[in-house]
């Protein structure tokens, strides 16, 4: 059951919103304008407790209290402004997309769509409140598939360059990361490089001297996996991008790298774990893993910019 009620947690932090037919409460307080939209205070502390949820299920530490606020609110932004989005564009989700996504997260879970129910139901979250927050999740998915995936593109020739890099090498091997990202903005000033990069150095001190790295993911990491405590899973070097895989033949298990510079900001990774394998990837397997690898780390780094476009165009307040 407390798989179930994390797997729940985890689906409606990915969609930090409330329902566009939900009525605030009279007297609520206003914590954020967005644009024609409010988030209120009973929306916000409900997305917290559930963000407690998922960190406690996971054994992570939950960061201070304005701090996780102010990490859920922006997520709750974030999810606001492209359902906004999505509404202007027309994008909308059938009852049998639901219904299929629904039985999809309940076969990768094992379990009944009866028993993912149930376990929405103990987190105290209602099959009402789940459908709408899936659906939420559904909608924003093919915004960013129209908005992002349709402009990346993986060419042939890429592969080949990281064949010739990193690929050849300890194919076999598994590696299981953990990242912490700084956020920069989309065209970074020196100063705005200096101050992360700063930053980055004052956390890896802290780590070096104990720290929990998945605390401080939760609590620092702009990254879409902080409330994972940053955990990136387990690849082969073939599954990571090149400057990740440079940074990771180096560090012994427990380890963080120096601060990798990337597009969307500043990464510190950690090596939680190394497990050798035998190397049975045929070559056409090889290139669709590096194929799906390259074109996830170019989705991602164009859907950050594109998140940090939508907010520059849009009206933001949020109330002291």
């Amino acid at each position: 059951m407390k798989k179930i009620i994390y797997s729940v947690c985890l689906l409606l932090l990915t969609s930090c919103v409330f329902a566009a037919n939900q009525t605030p409460v009279t007297l609520d307080k206003v914590v954020a304008v967005v644009n024609n939209e409010i988030i209120t205070s009973s929306q916000l502390n409900l997305r917290i407790a559930q963000a407690k949820q998922q960190l406690k299920a996971q054994n992570i530490q939950a960061p201070a209290a304005d701090v996780l606020k102010q990490q859920v609110l922006q997520l709750m932004i974030n999810q606001t402004l492209q359902l906004q989005t999505a509404k202007q564009a027309n994008i909308s989700v059938t009852d049998a997309e639901l219904q299929q996504a629904v039985q999809n997260i309940a076969q990768s879970e094992n379990i009944s769509t009866k028993e993912l129910f149930a376990g929405a139901e103990k987190a105290g979250i209602s099959s009402t409140a789940l459908l709408q927050d899936l659906k939420n999740q559904l909608i924003v998915n093919k915004l960013q598939r129209a908005a992002v995936s349709s402009h990346v593109v993986v060419r042939p020739a890429e592969i080949d360059a990281y064949l010739r890099t990193v690929a050849s090498q300890n194919k076999g091997t598994q590696y299981h990361l953990q990242d912490i990202v700084i956020a920069l903005p989309e065209d970074p000033t020196p100063d705005q490089i200096a101050a992360a990069e700063r930053h980055a150095q004052h956390l890896i001190e802290q780590i070096n001297k104990g720290a929990d790295f998945k605390a401080l993911a939760a609590a620092e990491s702009s990254g879409p996996e902080a409330m994972q405590g940053g955990d990136l899973g387990w690849r082969s070097l073939a599954g990571w991008p090149v400057q990740y895989a440079k940074a990771v033949q180096n560090l012994s298990i427990g380890q963080v790298s120096e601060p990798i510079r990337t597009s969307d900001g500043i990464h510190i990774l950690m090596l939680a774990g190394v497990s050798a394998g035998q190397d049975d990837t045929d070559p056409t397997k090889l290139r669709q893993q590096i194929s799906d690898m390259l074109f996830k780390r170019k989705f991602e780094e164009q859907l950050y910019i594109w998140q940090q476009q939508l907010r520059d165009t849009a009206y933001i307040k949020i109330m002291q």
